[in-house]
């Protein structure tokens, strides 16, 4: 039986390296910048709205809030790797399910995986809503960007003088957010908050993934290997790729990343999350690459089987996550224009009209699959600090 793999040749147009994995197979990394924020605000007992304040009285910032920036510790790194950082879930141990809150005043430090001195901790939204995970394509910057925001609060069980802060998994010393209570001038300074108030974090987290208006282009190779894994043949092929929306729906969709009984949704910035499969489908037929716009008439409606879906485990430290996908000798053969890559959600493909990652054959424009042939493709999540 011949395997069919896509390797980088020494032609490469885009800033992200190619990554040839030794069960072979082309990885196209997708690499995301990620930034946290806050908005830290108080309420009175009977959940009003106050002005922050010091224990001496001063007031640290407005009623509406004080905003910061805050520190992704190196837990919370691993952590995209694990877990849906679009998921705003208080219910269950997610990426950011519970609030902490302390009156210690180290600095905080990428190492930190708890709080200096812990007082309370709370997995609640209160009586607020978490807005919705917000997506654009900023045609400016040629970014893909979503804001994902979860609300968080904790009621005081005693009079505090709170200091500090820190979002992450439901049990034991797990943040993936730590940061001190900050005035408007970023500078550290205590809140003074009596029994029975609340102390609310909006936090965001703001991902950006490259958009160029029309993708990368790389020069690759089509691999074939005989049933003894020696290579028998090796056909050029210079490739066109990047994120494509179905409908700009896609750019916005509120659901973002999370699984539904009837599917799944079709958010463009969700086909890069880590943690999450990647559906392998054949374009049937000649399209370009366009960052929105459809695919429903030249992708093939394939079965999806457990068998096509490769999971790689994630290794703590590297931010990055094998996601791939392959079909198999009898699967798919003829004509390929190229294919994407889509979300899984119970093992049902994307629809054709919703998000992926297109690879696009240039020239040659086709590559035929035969009935003896394997072809197993990929990408890389990958992701730093902002």
């Amino acid at each position: 039986m011949q395997e069919s793999a896509l390797k980088q040749s020494a032609s490469r147009k885009s800033p992200n390296k190619l990554v040839m994995h030794p069960e072979h197979g082309l990885l196209i990394p997708v690499h995301a910048r990620i930034k946290g924020r806050t908005v830290m605000r108080a309420y009175d007992r009977d959940m009003r709205p106050v002005v922050m304040r010091t224990p001496s009285g001063k007031p640290i910032g407005p009623i509406e809030g004080v905003q910061n920036d805050n520190l992704i510790t190196d837990l919370g790194m691993d952590g995209i790797g694990l877990y849906d950082p679009f998921s705003t879930s208080v219910t269950s141990a997610d990426y950011r399910s519970f609030l902490a809150v302390g009156t210690g005043t180290a600095e905080p430090d990428v190492a930190d995986t708890a709080l200096a001195n812990e007082a309370q901790r709370a997995s609640s939204s209160g009586s607020f809503s978490s807005p919705n995970n917000v997506g654009e394509l900023d045609t400016d910057n040629d970014v893909w960007r979503a804001t994902s925001t979860v609300v968080r609060v904790v009621q005081m069980n005693e009079d505090r003088n709170l200091t500090e802060f820190g979002l992450g998994r439901a049990t034991g010393n797990l943040l993936h957010i730590r940061e001190l209570i900050r005035d408007v001038n970023g500078d550290p300074i205590p809140v003074s908050l009596l029994n029975e108030m609340y102390f609310r974090c909006d936090h965001s987290l703001v991902i950006e993934i490259d958009a160029p208006e029309n993708g990368y282009t790389e020069t690759l190779n089509i691999e074939e290997y005989d049933a003894g894994n020696q290579l028998e043949n090796t056909i050029p092929v210079e490739v066109q790729w990047g994120l494509r929306a179905g409908t700009n729906v896609n750019v916005v969709d509120s659901a973002a990343a999370e699984d539904t009984t009837s599917g799944f949704p079709s958010f463009v910035m969700a086909r890069w999350v880590p943690a999450e499969r990647n559906a392998l489908r054949r374009v049937s037929g000649p399209v370009n690459y366009e960052r929105i716009a459809n695919l429903s008439a030249d992708v093939t409606n394939n079965p999806f089987s457990a068998a096509n879906d490769i999971s790689v485990p994630y290794i703590p430290g590297s931010y990055e996550r094998i996601k791939r996908a392959q079909f198999s000798a009898g699967e798919e053969n003829g004509l390929w224009y190229g294919y994407t890559l889509g979300r899984v959600s119970n093992r049902t493909p994307s629809g054709a009209n919703g998000a992926s990652l297109h690879v696009r054959f240039i020239t040659p424009a086709t590559y035929t699959k035969l009935n003896t042939t394997t072809l197993r493709v990929g990408s890389i999540s990958t992701w730093g600090r902002a």
